[in-house]
């Protein structure tokens, strides 16, 4: 399913960006800077409503955003960011046999990767700029102690954000506040779990971003919030002892909380 995409990302800013330095009168803004999230993670059963899973950690990272900006109507932003921590899991251990639940928490002994990538064409009306385009998020946790209770994963999401910005003034500051609905378009998590790899597809979620960039000189400050809710997976059924083993990624939110300084020029 994502195979190609980041092959289709490269291909839209190739295109995209030489046709965007072609014009003589355009204003190129290039955006480098760092960030630190806090980062939380839930899973509920639909079925029983109770708590499958929490993962909770901070992360780190850098972030990079090109705005090509002509001073028309229309504008075109392609941004990145690449984050990593240690988080602490807290969930249940499930006897695959027989079904039964126990409590395991494993402190913060989980290394995990964020990387998003966007491109965000958008129009300027009036005091609004409104933006949409396509949107990338990859997750991977992997143990870092050698349990055989741990095990890596990996999740996929496709999304179109639907956002606006209103640059403005607080208090003598240039300050832009902004919203972002993500549509989700689709996803998949893989586990490496035993006793065989299982991927879950998803087809139902949405995602919420907000937050403000305050310029000062030559610097932003951006206190942001993101959030996602990913319905129930498909079913993955896999071979199981002669059996088949029955799976599902139940439904989850995410919440990153965090703040980015840049470096404008």
């Amino acid at each position: 399913m994502f195979k190609h995409l980041y092959k289709k990302i490269a291909v839209i800013a190739a295109i995209a960006l030489p046709f965007q330095a072609s014009a003589d009168y355009a204003d190129h803004v290039y955006k480098l800077g760092l960030e630190q999230s806090y980062y939380h993670y839930n899973e509920v059963s639909t079925a029983s409503g109770q708590r499958v899973m929490t993962t909770t950690g901070p992360l780190f990272g850098v972030n990079f955003e090109y705005l090509y900006d002509p001073k028309t109507d229309y504008f075109v932003g392609v941004d990145a960011r690449a984050l990593t921590g240690v988080e602490d899991y807290d969930g249940h251990l499930m006897d695959l046999n027989t079904g039964v639940r126990t409590p395991y928490s494993t402190g913060y002994s989980t290394r995990n990767k964020l990387l998003e990538v966007r491109v965000t064409p958008g129009v300027k009306v009036e005091d609004y700029h409104f933006y949409t385009g396509l949107g990338y998020r990859l997750k991977t946790d992997a143990p870092i102690s050698a349990s055989i209770y741990d095990y890596a994963r990996r999740s996929e999401y496709l999304y179109l954000p639907i956002g606006f910005k209103i640059p403005t003034t607080f208090f003598g500051v240039e300050t832009v506040p902004y919203f972002e609905y993500d549509v989700f378009l689709q996803g998949q998590q893989v586990s490496h779990s035993r006793p065989s790899q299982a991927i879950y597809k998803q087809r139902n979620g949405f995602g919420v971003k907000a937050g403000a960039a305050l310029k000062v000189n030559s610097f932003e400050i951006i206190p942001h919030i993101n959030y996602w809710h990913i319905n129930d997976s498909d079913i993955d059924i896999r071979p199981y002892n002669g059996d088949f083993l029955v799976g599902i990624e139940p439904d989850n939110t995410t919440w990153e909380i965090g703040l980015t300084i840049n470096y404008v020029f």
